[in-house]
Formats: C-alpha cells, structure tokens, sequence
C-alpha cells in the first residue's frame, strides 16, 4: 500500500492478536465509526510509513471493523499530535525553579555590571576631554593663534575660575575685528563630576594653548595641571580619572582611587 507517494511494508496479524489489537484500536479511539463483527477476511494490520506509523485498518480477521475513513484516520492524526505536545510541557515546579536560578544569577551579576558602566562613563568623559585638548592644541598651531579650552555655563563663552566644567567649550581667541569662534563643546552628564587642579583654577580656569602649541600659565610658563572626571562611588574603587597636562603638552590619562569621594587633583 502506498501512503503520500512512499511505499509502505505491510504486517498481517493472526490469531488473538486479531482480537487483541481490535479491543485496542476501539478503546483508544472510541470516535472509530463501525462496531466490532466477525470476518473471515485475513488482518491487514498496520501500514508503518518511514517516518511515523500510522494505523489503516482495512480488515480485520474474527474481530473486525469497516475500513477507516479520512475522518476517522485524521481523528488518530490528531489525538497523536495532541498528546505529543502535552508531553512537550514543563510542570510549575521547573517553571519556579528556572526562575529562582534566574534570579541568584541577577544578583552576583549586578554588582559586577554596575562597576562596569560607571568605568565606561569615567573613561568615556577622559577621552572627551583628551580630544579636545589635543584639537585645541593642533589648531593654535594650524592658525596661528590662541585657542582656550574653558568651563562654560552658556557654551559660547569661559565662566571664569568658578566655573562649573560639567559643561566645557574650545574656542579661539581671534583678533579684531574677526569674533570669536567656538570649535567644541563637551559635557559630562550627572552623576559624573569634572574637577581641576589648582593650576587650573588659578589661570582663571582655563587652559590656554598659544600659536607655537605650548599650554601656558597667565606668567607665561609652561603649564602642568590636571582635570579629573569623577564620580561619588566605590563601584568601582578607581573612581576617578586624571587627564594632566605636562610641560605645556604631553596630555596624559591614569585612573585614581579616590575611596567613595570625589576630590581636586593635584598639578
């Protein structure tokens, strides 16, 4: 007998078998239309298909039914997938299980990530800052002129040596009548805090680079001093990042333990 273009093997029963597999199929499938009756005919039991068995009854030899029709055949189809995917389930016990491992996972995980992402700010508010002293030291020498990099309260110009530096502009100091110009803005979003050096204060809180690309103090010295994005934690323990320029130029990063505060770096 061929099913779905395959050809199938065929087993014929005898015997109480005949019986016995009759009792079967009508217990599991009371939804079988046709009673059990006599025959003489030989069993044609069950045509197995190479992927899955499936039960086409044709007859049946002292205890036997009508052949099955297509209703009867997709009722069997049915009950089978139904029953496999109950089986597919999972109990409230398991379910309550994976979710309290879920949640001893969470809880040493967090602490760890946590200390993870308040790094990522304090390194990524450095780079900021490293990136614009290194452009406002590249274009005092490109054009010949002063750039300053400053604390600003308004983005457009220096608040002086009170100034806030969660806000910071770059700009240039042109002669008149050409007005000032304002290359770069950055900010460093709560809870991270940008402080300075004394150096840097008492150059009324800017860092200025001159035309030959040098930072200098307002006596004209070489200026060491040194700008330190922060934040009031322990997690993690190096909570601060110091950007320090030296000799005028060489800018350079660390991370520092500030033990939970935030604290004015030394020049």
């Amino acid at each position: 007998m061929g099913v779905g273009g395959q050809a199938k093997k065929r087993k014929v029963l005898s015997g109480s078998w005949q019986q016995d597999y009759a009792l079967s199929v009508q217990s599991t499938n009371p939804g079988l239309k046709g009673p059990l009756m006599p025959s003489t005919q030989p069993l044609i039991g069950r045509c197995w298909s190479v992927r899955r068995p499936s039960i086409y009854l044709v007859a049946l030899g002292q205890w036997g039914i009508p052949m099955l029709s297509v209703r009867d055949q997709q009722k069997i189809e049915t009950s089978g997938h139904a029953q496999g995917a109950r089986a597919r389930g999972f109990t409230l016990i398991e379910l309550m299980v994976t979710i309290a491992v879920l949640a001893i996972v969470t809880a040493i995980a967090y602490p760890s990530f946590t200390s993870l992402m308040n790094s990522s700010r304090l390194t990524g508010a450095a780079n900021d800052l490293v990136g614009d002293l290194q452009t406002a030291r590249s274009e005092a020498i490109r054009r010949n002129a002063r750039v300053t990099v400053c604390a600003s309260a308004d983005n457009t110009t220096c608040a002086g040596a009170a100034g806030d530096w969660q806000s910071w502009i770059v700009w240039i100091d042109n002669p008149a009548p050409t007005a000032d110009e304002v290359l770069r803005v950055g900010h460093a979003k709560a809870p991270l805090q940008v402080l300075t050096s004394p150096a840097v204060t008492g150059n009324a809180g800017s860092i200025v680079f001159r035309a030959d690309g040098m930072a200098r103090a307002a006596n004209g010295s070489l200026l060491t001093a040194s700008i330190a994005p922060c934040m009031v934690t322990t997690s993690p323990a190096e909570n601060m990042r110091v950007v320090r320029i030296a000799s005028g130029s060489r800018v350079s990063t660390t991370k520092a333990t500030g033990a939970g505060v935030c604290a004015a770096p030394a020049n």
